[in-house]
């Protein structure tokens, strides 16, 4: 994806369209787990005063939180964090393979090499998060989801600590839900109803796949090929969102000031 197409520079766009002026800061890494964006958060973005700050939530995050071993939650259920600083087990699989002649080429110029690494890495991502959920066994007791409560919980605990962070920084917190598939290949939310009641608390702004499911069969919503990410359509309707609220938000607030 091109990143004067991503959601992030669509909502500098719109807001520079409307005589807002803005600067927005695309600090989202494919892979990256709730856990380790808290983490960017909490020791390099807050650096930048931010106004709002954007977490993109997608299904696969609920397992990645767990996986990374970055975050734990004691028998209370409060997210303690770990000794762990990192998790970037794909970057040491990676610098081994492109040491191999050849292999470097083959990964920016094979769609066959990209569908092999694609599939090998998640083999290895699964066995990764078997042994996490191996770990918290006792208490990941499975719900009617695919996520045991644990994951749920601990994505629920890291939410609410980005949302904490994101005060303290003076900044507003929108949740942005992106579209999963589900097991008939039909787009559906990231974030179920139940989940959200646990969280809806701490978010400034919730942003919902919802409103792209009234586009479903007029216009591509995910990508049909790899890890179906968002389209530039996609990115073009949640950026739209973001935007108007920010939008809505600063003339509320202007209006405030001059009463």
């Amino acid at each position: 994806m091109h990143q004067n197409f991503t959601f992030s520079s669509i909502i500098e766009k719109y807001l520079d369209e409307k005589g807002i002026k803005a600067e927005v800061i695309n600090t989202g890494v494919s892979g990256f787990s709730s856990a380790e964006e808290l983490l960017l958060l909490e020791n390099e973005l807050v650096k930048y005063e931010p106004d709002y700050v954007v977490l993109g939530f997608y299904a696969n995050d609920f397992q990645d939180n767990l996986k990374t071993g970055l975050f734990n939650l004691d028998n209370e259920n409060n997210l303690v964090k770990t000794s762990k600083n990192a998790h970037i087990p794909g970057v040491k699989i990676q610098n081994v393979i492109y040491s191999i002649p050849g292999v470097q080429w083959l990964s920016e110029n094979s769609y066959f090499y990209s569908l092999l690494f694609n599939n090998v890495w998640n083999y290895a991502k699964k066995l990764l998060t078997k042994k996490s959920i191996e770990e918290v066994m006792d208490v990941a007791i499975a719900t009617k989801s695919d996520f045991s409560n644990y994951e749920r919980t601990l994505a629920s605990k890291l939410i609410e600590k980005t949302f904490v962070t994101s005060k303290k920084a003076g900044a507003k917190f929108i949740l942005l839900d992106i579209p999963a598939i589900d097991k008939n290949g039909l787009e559906v939310p990231s974030i179920d109803q139940e989940f959200f009641l646990s969280i809806k608390d701490k978010i400034d702004f919730f942003v919902s796949s919802d409103i792209l499911m009234r586009f479903r069969g007029l216009n591509v919503i995910l990508r049909p090929h790899g890890h179906r990410h968002i389209t530039r359509f996609t990115h073009t309707i949640f950026g739209v969102s973001i935007g108007e609220y920010i939008e809505n938000d600063t003339n509320s607030s202007n209006t405030q000031i001059q009463e």
